[in-house]
């Protein structure tokens, strides 16, 4: 059995005396703040929240009577308690972050450990290593930390609770200890599954709990799912910005292993190269122990933690809504993206439902348009021949770095991206030469044939009146996402 840790008092910040408010020092914004100053709403408590959830309204609201019930409280859930209650010899994902952490949807990490160099591929960020610590070993790497206010800081992710799929209802709960278990059942029974049960949620997928130390930047992204996150120890900063500003975000594109990732460096902004980085609206929240935010499915987050420790719980739900509702501004076509054949120009019904009978659950209308970016690209790649296409899931590719092979996604990546720079020649009615049509991979279906079909489709669910509309939009999405540059996602 692993030696005890010896606790320090400062580590418990509930029972700790805070510091002095002239000497605390704020984390840096990390962010410029023309673009970030305005303040979230704040609601008065989380059971008045229907419509903003229903709508993609994002909120945040004091939830402690959610979190706490009896003796058990979440807002205990501090690094002494935790090492108390978690498994010693449990291996947790440890991130060691340099600059700011970039979750990679691979596991492509140096064998080392060591933070990775930056690569023009990966938009010149560094990557983090990750490491495999205990519980106790992840907190000794956050004091040496503090105390000598140099190198990575250490952040932990770990899973509570997580469904396999929609129909597993039951869910599994990840932690062994009872008294964990406990504290997280009061929230879930006393708080999300009443709401679901109301119709107020979509079905809860997964809680996942996070731990870091102040300073700590987790680079802006956007989820596909709704997500709850409550602040239990220590404070932590949201910086939110709508889906309808994702041309000024300049997401990676879909295939990139940094997919729903911003390309612009926020503490350094290119105006050269993200011209458009200026014209973005952000919302700042500094969320305090015992308030829950509401992210809304595409809706950008830049997150920083405030204080150590910091500990927080992200409760994501599954995209679509239990009940009879119309929720999706558009026609959903993205819903339908492994079943649309090429060859049909037939469109879903407005109320289209999925597979579970229900409908996409808060997503604004310009969660619809990044949503159906998202759709363009993807239909792109499914009708890509390419032999290395499969392999695409973290498995896959982490089982390809030990064989020694390329990530199977950056020819993916590659292909759709050389296709990408043609379908915008294509839109702008520039012809192909002979040259570039034989470097470019096969399509499953003619360009000629699949680009009107594509158009159609688009232009009922942005609402066009011309297909000329849809053609300069197909445009500007590709000279957003960055294809027009052919070497801009190289590796």
């Amino acid at each position: 059995m692993a030696a005890r840790h010896t606790w320090r008092a400062d580590w418990r910040p509930h029972r700790a005396r805070p510091p002095a408010a002239s000497t605390r020092r704020e984390a840096p914004l990390r962010m410029p703040a023309d673009i970030a100053r305005r303040p979230l709403p704040r609601l008065a408590a989380l059971h008045d929240a229907a419509a903003w959830l229903r709508d993609g309204r994002p909120f945040v609201c004091g939830a402690a009577s959610a979190l706490c019930a009896g003796a058990g409280s979440m807002l205990r859930w501090d690094l002494g308690f935790l090492a108390a209650h978690l498994p010693t010899d449990t291996l947790f994902g440890v991130h060691l972050v340099d600059e700011k952490l970039l979750m990679s949807h691979s596991l492509r990490y140096d064998a080392a450990g060591g933070a990775a160099e930056a690569s023009a591929a990966d938009g010149g960020f560094p990557r983090s290593g990750r490491r495999r610590l205990t519980f106790h070993e992840f907190v000794a790497a956050a004091e040496r930390r503090v105390r000598s206010g140099a190198g990575p800081r250490p952040y932990l992710g770990f899973n509570l609770f997580q469904r396999a799929h929609k129909g597993d209802l039951r869910g599994t709960a990840c932690l062994q200890d009872a008294t964990l278990r406990g504290d997280l059942d009061v929230l879930m029974r006393g708080a999300l599954e009443p709401m679901h049960a109301r119709g107020e949620l979509p079905l809860l997928s997964s809680i996942h709990a996070f731990v870091g130390i102040s300073e700590t930047l987790y680079h802006c992204h956007y989820d596909l799912n709704p997500n709850l996150h409550f602040q239990l120890v220590g404070r932590k900063r949201f910086i939110l910005f709508a889906p309808s500003d994702w041309r000024h975000m300049y997401p990676f594109p879909a295939h990139h292993d940094w997919d729903r990732r911003s390309r612009v460096d926020w503490d350094h902004p290119d105006d050269r190269r993200f011209p458009n980085w200026s014209q973005a609206s952000g919302m700042t929240v500094e969320l305090q122990p015992g308030d829950c935010l509401y992210i809304p499915p595409y809706w950008w987050h830049h997150v920083q933690t405030l204080t150590t420790p910091c500990v927080s719980i992200a409760c994501w739900f599954y995209d679509v809504h239990p009940g009879d509702r119309d929720l999706m501004p558009s026609s959903g076509a993205a819903s339908h993206l492994q079943s649309l054949q090429p060859t049909s120009t037939a469109r879903a019904r407005p109320t289209v439902s999925n597979a579970y009978g229900g409908h996409f659950f808060g997503l604004s209308a310009g969660g619809a348009e990044l949503c159906l970016t998202r759709w363009f690209e993807q239909l792109v790649g499914m009708q890509i021949e390419l032999a290395d296409l499969k392999g695409e899931s973290n498995v896959a590719a982490s089982k390809a770095q030990q064989d020694g092979l390329a990530y199977a996604g950056v020819a993916k990546l590659e292909a759709v991206a050389m296709w990408m720079r043609c379908i915008g020649k294509f839109a702008a009615g520039q012809p192909l030469s002979p040259a570039e049509m034989r470097s470019l991979p096969r399509l499953k279906v003619p360009l000629e044939v699949l680009m009107p079909q594509i158009y159609e489709l688009l232009m009922a669910d942005l609402e066009f009146s011309s297909i000329s509309q849809v053609k300069a939009w197909v445009q500007s999405v590709v000279a957003t996402l960055g294809f027009g540059d052919p070497a801009a996602f190289r590796h």
